[in-house]
């Protein structure tokens, strides 16, 4: 199991786990994945309990190229959200799965911050 490495968000540490198959893990490649969730989730920092990140060759040892990042959002105080993307290259596959990380983060935030209004407009009216 892969240690997490911990990124400082703007509001609190966010544990980042990174583990890989059939790809080889360099630094220039973890430092992507981190610089990419710490611009795309720092803000949510304070609604995750932590990030984990997979990155594997769809093709296996056969020739051609497809690399797909898989990211797994913990969410406080429960819950799991998950979004995952294809792509020729590692970069590219972490930079297209990282967007989605973040429109479904948004999205979610969202959604609970209107029914939370919503609830409260309720009762308020009652």
């Amino acid at each position: 199991m892969a240690l997490p490495i911990v990124i400082h968000a703007s509001q609190r540490p966010l544990p980042v786990s990174i583990k890989a198959r059939g790809v080889r893990l360099d630094a220039a490649l973890k430092r992507s994945i981190l610089a990419s969730a710490r611009s795309a989730l720092g803000r949510f920092s304070r609604r995750l309990r932590g990030v984990f990140v997979w990155i594997e060759d769809t093709n296996g040892p056969r020739d051609g190229s497809g690399i797909r990042c898989r990211i797994e959002l913990a969410l406080l105080p429960g819950g799991r959200l998950t979004v995952s993307a294809e792509a020729a290259n590692e970069f590219a596959a972490v930079a297209r799965c990282t967007d989605r990380a973040w429109e479904l983060m948004d999205r979610h935030v969202k959604k609970r911050r209107h029914v939370r209004r919503r609830a409260r407009v309720l009762r308020h009216k009652i």
